[in-house]
């Protein structure tokens, strides 16, 4: 055999093993192979990788049948899109139950002070994994798995770099099962690059040369009226909610048709309840007052 049929056989070898992968990875590879290099053989391989993902695949037990006819947001997860949509699906109920019960949840994310202010991006991270596993984990909402939910701070110093990884086996939760995952970039409203970090720390930095490629950019996002307003954080975050929730989601669409991420984003309306914002203001202002009269 010569050193050029020794070649052809490992290249041979190497397809073969990437078909039998069965991954989307691996047939996203096939595919780009055989639309540069037509051929028979290169048809053959991607019938095997799709071969393959199908022999891969576990359906769902009777009892996940029934548990998703019940349940009205339950979901089984079978992919990192399919992890992304729960996960948002998830995020929007934990907001809607900020503001609604009669003892807000919302002063969570403040520090209980007499002068308050939202708590730091380390501390809403924490706060967000444990109501995401609480979500999750009520009446089968990801069924049949076992979501692993953990927070990671991976920069120094306050606010620098916070996120969350989450990650879910799929099919049946046996040995060397596929694993779907998305990571959530958490950022205060106050933060200096909120407006730009979603590219340059969840798409350059997470899902760029990793197998992840699907996230969320989620901020915080707190009334300024409502803190101290001797809190540098405050004068930072004075900007509009509609606005940045709007250029937010334009900015998660652009990156999504841009690059190989597949991004999505959301803001958390950390606001006081009306009430208690609106009495805060006023005693600062009659404190205000006061203090005008003493003075002159």
């Amino acid at each position: 055999m010569t050193p050029r049929d020794q070649a052809g056989h490992v290249r041979d070898r190497l397809l073969a093993v990437l078909a039998q992968r069965g991954t989307g990875e691996a047939i996203a590879g096939i595919d780009a192979l055989a639309l540069n290099f037509p051929s028979s053989g290169m048809t053959r391989r991607k019938a095997e990788a799709r071969e393959a993902r199908l022999a891969r695949w576990t359906a769902p037990e009777p009892r996940h049948v029934v548990l998703l006819a019940q349940s009205n947001d339950a979901r089984i997860v079978l992919s990192d899109a399919h992890l992304q949509q729960a996960l948002m699906a998830s995020l929007r109920r934990i907001e809607k139950r900020l503001q609604e019960n009669s003892a807000p949840a919302v002063r969570e994310l403040w520090n209980t002070r007499e002068k308050p202010t939202p708590k730091y991006e380390e501390e809403l991270s924490t706060w967000l994994k444990g109501r995401l596993v609480e979500d999750l984990g009520v009446g089968g909402r990801v069924i049949g798995r076992e979501l692993e939910i953990r927070p990671n701070i991976t920069g120094r110093g306050r606010g620098e770099s916070v996120d969350i990884a989450v990650f879910a086996p799929v099919g049946t939760e046996v040995e060397s099962a596929a694993t779907a995952s998305v990571t959530i970039e958490v950022k205060g409203c106050w933060h200096a690059d909120v407006k730009t970090a979603m590219k340059s720390q969840l798409v350059d930095r997470y899902l760029t040369g990793t197998s992840i490629t699907h996230g969320i950019y989620l901020v915080f996002w707190f009334a300024a009226e409502d803190w101290e307003p001797q809190d540098y954080r405050r004068r930072r975050c004075t900007g509009d909610l509609q606005n940045l929730h709007d250029t937010l989601a334009e900015q998660a669409r652009r990156l999504t048709a841009e690059t190989h991420a597949i991004v999505r984003s959301f803001v958390v309306d950390g606001s006081l309840p009306p009430a208690e914002g609106r009495a805060r203001r006023i005693r600062r202002s009659t404190q205000r007052v006061f203090r005008t009269e003493a003075q002159s």
